[in-house]
């Protein structure tokens, strides 16, 4: 079961980070896991559901979805915001903010999907974004997130 909120779920106050690790994906950075705390549910990262209309997927290679940004500005505003307030909740000011998530969203194509196929996308969809946590090197930091398919409508 996935446990999704809405964009305007997403509080600040409910946004925590582990202290920082070492990043077993890439060496010689660290890694800060993501903890979303509601009152009655804890979840290890954040898991966001995000409507889109008009998608088109292609699951050649590492697969990517596709949309059109003026249709679909109410989302790609919520996904900046949403990479805003979790890396304004960290508060990394030694290194650059990365904001590769918000770079994703504002140029129509979403790239690194979980996607089983075991529905089609029909002209609107919801992805979900994982947010797992906060990668940091000695030049900056960004978010760790993919976006997944659910393998059901939701």
């Amino acid at each position: 079961m996935l446990a999704a909120i809405n964009p305007t779920q997403l509080h600040s106050n409910s946004i925590c980070f582990s202290p920082r690790t070492d990043n077993n994906v890439v060496r010689g950075t660290y890694f800060y896991r993501c903890l979303y705390s509601q009152e009655s549910i804890m979840t290890s990262g954040v898991f966001i559901a995000i409507p889109l209309r008009n998608t088109t997927v292609n699951t050649t290679g590492k697969g990517f979805i596709s949309f059109n940004i003026g249709e679909n500005a109410e989302a790609v505003q919520a996904i900046c915001n949403i990479e805003k307030t979790l890396l304004n909740r960290l508060d990394l000011i030694s290194t650059v903010r990365v904001e590769s998530l918000g770079v994703a969203a504002r140029s129509g194509v979403i790239r690194n999907i979980v996607y089983s196929g075991q529905h089609q996308l029909g002209p609107s969809a919801i992805i979900v974004i994982r947010v797992s946590g906060v990668w940091e090197d000695d030049i900056g930091h960004g978010l760790v997130y993919r976006f997944i398919v659910p393998s059901h409508p939701l």
